[in-house]
């Protein structure tokens, strides 16, 4: 999806660690099995904002991430590798496998097709039925827009990827996308990055959007609250489990998949599945941050009576 200024956050006083020399007399690193060694080139032939067909390099790879680059980007460029490795096996022990393939497949290019990310899902032919991460920007010796920019694309797989249905019913709800300020932030913390935790905390604190109304805090007034109180991670993940569960679906002709929801969420909808998350009627904390309408009350009634097995006390 295309990337804001949201990114820009990093700027907010974050520096740099720079890695420390190795010593003489330092042990030899222990051999890692890294899994199966992936092909040495890739031609894409990705459907994106502009048509991709770049040959691609085989960078890295481990049991978690295949890192490919195009022509554009520097040997040097490395510091992507452990970040979206680590990235990548932490969203699935919270929101569990997303395809058989365990890998998530990350496509780094120099800037030609701008400054800009997009994911591919593992049901989808154009990439080959992989989880795929495509990112480019002109300056990779930067992280300020791509560090950031290539966890955002990671939040996108796992919202549509995750309990074997395709789709992402929330999406035009939260938009491209409030849900990536909580899926960062908790990667942040869960990662250690403490002071990309603090700088994101800082940016987002009176951030608001005009969606699902005027002055809508969401990261304030909504994520953190349900996400301090309810359980963190696993509240987030609960969202996606109570929809895989409870939310229509239809069969697709797919030879990876086999399931695809029906519809996306209203809003009444949304904060019903939250609420059944959280374990608690989430309507007053939804209209501290987003206001409360006749129309949200008229969905959330409604919700309540399409999907009775989302509980929640009052």
């Amino acid at each position: 999806m295309k990337l804001n200024q949201y990114f820009l956050l990093i700027i907010a006083g974050v520096t740099l660690v720079a890695a420390a020399s190795c010593r003489k007399n330092d042990p030899k690193p222990t051999v890692v099995d890294k899994g199966p060694k992936p092909d040495s080139i890739w031609k894409e032939h990705f459907p994106l904002v502009k048509y991709h067909n770049q040959t691609l390099t085989l960078a890295y790879y481990d049991q978690e991430v295949v890192i490919y680059k195009d022509p554009g980007v520097e040997p040097s460029i490395t510091w992507p590798y452990e970040l979206m490795s680590r990235v990548w096996k932490y969203a699935k022990s919270v929101y569990g496998p997303m395809g058989k393939d365990p890998r998530l497949y990350v496509v780094l290019h120099g800037g030609t097709y701008g400054e800009i990310g997009q994911p591919l899902y593992y049901f989808d032919p154009n990439g080959e039925y992989r989880n795929v991460v495509d990112f480019s920007t002109g300056n990779w010796n930067s992280w300020y827009f791509s560090e950031p920019g290539l966890i955002h694309e990671v939040c996108h797989v796992v919202e549509s990827t995750n309990n074997n249905v395709a789709g992402s019913p929330a999406f035009p709800v939260w938009g491209d996308s409030k849900w990536q300020d909580i899926f960062i932030y908790d990667v942040y913390r869960a990662l250690g990055m403490t002071d990309k935790v603090a700088a994101w905390q800082n940016f987002y604190q009176e951030s608001t959007v005009k969606y699902p109304s005027p002055n809508s805090h969401w990261y304030r007034d909504w994520w953190i609250p349900i996400y301090n109180k309810y359980g963190e991670s696993k509240v987030l993940n609960k969202f996606f489990v109570l929809l895989s569960q409870n939310f229509p679906t239809h069969h697709i002709d797919n030879p990876v998949i086999e399931k695809q929801y029906d519809r996306d969420l209203n809003f009444g909808e949304y904060v019903h599945f939250t609420s059944g998350a959280a374990g608690v009627n989430l309507k007053a904390q939804a209209a501290i941050a987003f206001g409360w309408t006749d129309e949200f009350e008229a969905q959330f009634q409604q919700a309540q009576k399409d999907f009775p097995n989302v509980k929640y006390s009052e």
